[in-house]
């Protein structure tokens, strides 16, 4: 038996109010579990993947934006059964669910892209090294000097008779 336009528009109008509600729950979850860490690890990532993981987290809120904004225009929707009306309710409602699964699933790629990005690794501190020159021990970080020659304290390692890689130098105190 066919619905009569007031079927219809209460249908479609009942539809819009609860994915509208649903829209705005499950995206709000899907952003605080996905967005907000996201956004927190951001300055641990490298160049390419934080500028792709903003792109991502930028298309997420705007997709998310525009599809609360069409499911709640198309819940607003109250008058008579119009047919034009009924039309208007479903096409908010398809563009709000294009955009909402848009939404979703940009936050799923920059869970993804944060999960498996690769942290550019903490800069090296030089290694420093006890070096012998002339039968007196030297110890400081291997320098590269202007000649292309690495150096300790200002001697060229080459020209050292031992060198012993140590974490850091010993301290020697005068009494």
């Amino acid at each position: 038996m066919p619905q009569d336009n007031g079927d219809t528009y209460r249908s479609a109008h009942s539809f819009a109010t609860n994915w509208a509600a649903l829209l705005v729950i499950a995206l709000g979850v899907l952003a605080f579990v996905g967005m907000i860490p996201g956004l927190l690890v951001l300055d641990e990532l490298d160049g390419a993947a934080k500028v792709f993981v903003q792109v991502d987290i930028t298309v997420s809120m705007a997709a998310t934006f525009l599809a609360a904004t069409l499911a709640g225009s198309a819940a607003g929707i109250t008058a008579d059964a119009d047919d034009w009306r009924v039309e208007v309710i479903h096409r908010r409602q398809q563009w709000s669910i294009v955009f909402g699964v848009l939404a979703a699933l940009t936050l799923v790629v920059a869970a993804l892209s944060v999960a498996f990005a690769d942290k550019p690794t903490p800069a090296v501190k030089p290694s420093s090294v006890i070096a012998v020159f002339d039968g007196k021990a030297y110890c400081g970080p291997l320098v590269l000097a202007p000649d292309g020659t690495v150096a300790v304290r200002g001697f060229p390692l080459h020209q050292a008779t031992s060198v012993v890689t140590v974490d850091s130098c010993p301290t020697y105190r005068t009494r």
